[in-house]
């Protein structure tokens, strides 16, 4: 009998064992890491972190807490100033495409992982890892057991302050068939910062151990798809549909112009699956943009110019090919983008609003909309990407813009900040918050300097002085009082 209840014993053992492993996975679909700017009195360099990560239901336990590792002129932990903290889940997000029943792509939520770091002036790599991807995933052999690895750079080592860019949309791509279709990893920043986009190869992590997250072994670049490095678009590409689960994987650079010459400050990253099936869906399509004053009008594809302070309503219209379907049209930058406001019309249309603030730079800025149809199992979805070129009102050629006699000092400041524009004279000088609200107006003195000392209710945060023009823009990071 013994040996047959050592049998009975070691069969239970294995099976509670395995139970416990299943408990533990957690299916990460995708995320990706950003970060913006909160810099108090006490804190200067403080720094909100946000992961945004999906997270399939079928999960048993799902992650409520992911390890930060905030890597000082490096990628990992070893170095004197590097460290490592907890961001903690804040709130969880309902897909904003929802599956019908029968639909083969799996049903998610995205979680909110977040937390407050200090970040002084240095080169940093943050960074997050995921235990267990998705199984099955066609462009990365045994993705079961490969961690997925996003990160996040700054280099504030010049003392600027930063926030990083955000993206636009966040769903879970589904490819129906091979016809031709439109999606977006498009990002938005509000500093005006110039942005590129990359589409790369999933990174991993091999070992608990290792310091820095790797190229995914046997990854590939997502094969389905062409992105513009401007815009953040994606083009399916025509080549032969093979059904599965991918993943696709972009890069956002993120560049400024720092003492009169271009450098990368930043860096975001997202790594996401994308769903591929078969059928006769055809996906809906953008037919109009045009301006509510102008409804005739078309702007489809084209760059739309704006000012500071103006406020922009469009009219957007998609249509379905296949007919008695309904099409429902939003847009994810209402209530996350400043200034954007999105009101839906049902049968396809849609009313999209941007006041764009004033105190916002010179630049090219992107926003995007979503049209779904009602299609079971395999929805149809197209996002048009829509292009804004940010400019003052004046006629192109006077508005050149110059650099700095003196930049701000100190940075961050806490009482007063001093610069000096190069245009002689005494000039009027508005100064705006990151929403684009006045908060001070100011005059330079003759030989174009200026002082600055905030009202002590004001809180801190990043701030921009700018002349009427607009050819002379400076960047103010007040650290509070």
């Amino acid at each position: 009998m013994r040996p047959i209840l050592l049998i009975r014993s070691l069969v239970i053992l294995f099976a509670w064992l395995g139970s416990i492993s299943v408990v533990k996975a957690s299916h990460t679909l995708g995320a990706e890491l950003v970060y913006e700017y909160i810099g108090t009195t006490a804190s200067p360099n403080r720094y909100r972190v946000s992961a945004w990560v999906f997270n399939d239901f079928t999960s048993v336990v799902r992650s409520t807490s992911f390890t930060l590792t905030c890597g000082k002129n490096e990628c990992g932990n070893t170095q004197s100033g590097s460290f490592t903290t907890e961001l903690m889940l804040t709130r969880t997000l309902p897909a904003p495409i929802t599956s019908c029943v029968g639909a083969p792509s799996v049903s998610y939520q995205i979680m909110m992982i977040e937390g407050e770091v200090d970040l002084p002036p240095a080169q940093w790599t943050l960074s997050i890892n995921g235990e267990n991807r998705h199984s099955g995933i066609s462009n990365l052999p045994q993705s079961f057991n490969q961690s997925i690895h996003v990160t996040a750079t700054l280099d504030n080592s010049t003392g600027l302050v930063n926030s990083s860019p955000k993206f636009t949309s966040h769903y879970l791509i589904q490819l129906v068939g091979n016809q031709l279709q439109r999606h977006s990893l498009s990002a938005f920043d509000s500093e005006g910062d110039s942005l590129t986009y990359e589409l790369v190869r999933p990174v991993s992590k091999t070992s608990i151990t290792q310091a820095c997250g790797a190229l995914a072994a046997g990854s590939t670049v997502a094969p389905h798809f062409d992105i513009n490095a401007g815009t953040g678009e994606l083009l399916t590409r025509a080549i032969p549909v093979q059904q599965g689960i991918f993943i696709v994987a972009v890069a956002v650079n993120e560049y400024r112009r720092v003492n009169g010459t271009w450098q990368r400050i930043g860096q975001i990253n997202r790594d996401m699956i994308y769903y591929i099936t078969s059928g006769t869906n055809q996906v809906p399509v953008f037919s109009q943009v045009a301006f509510s004053n102008n409804p005739t009008g078309q702007l489809l594809g084209q760059t739309i110019r704006a000012s500071q302070g103006q406020t922009i309503v469009l009219n957007l219209t998609a249509t379905d090919p296949d007919a008695g379907q309904t099409v429902l049209v939003f847009s994810e930058a209402a209530g996350t983008t400043p200034g954007v406001t999105f009101q839906a019309q049902g049968n396809g249309q849609g009313q999209l609003s941007w006041q764009v603030p004033a105190g916002f730079l010179t630049g090219r800025y992107v926003l995007t909309a979503t049209a779904v149809d009602d299609a079971c199992p395999s929805k149809g979805v197209t996002t048009q990407v829509i292009s804004f070129l940010v400019a003052p009102q004046q006629p192109l050629a006077t508005r050149v813009r110059q650099s700095l006699v003196q930049a701000p000092h100190p940075m961050p400041f806490r009482e007063e900040v001093r610069f000096q524009f190069a245009e002689k004279g005494s000039q009027p000088v508005v100064i705006f918050d990151e929403l684009g609200r006045t908060v001070a107006q100011l005059l330079s003195a003759a030989d174009g300097s200026i002082s600055w000392r905030p009202a002590s209710t004001l809180p801190a945060g990043l701030y921009l002085a700018r002349n009427l023009g607009g050819t002379q823009v400076a960047r103010l990071a007040y650290a509070g009082q």
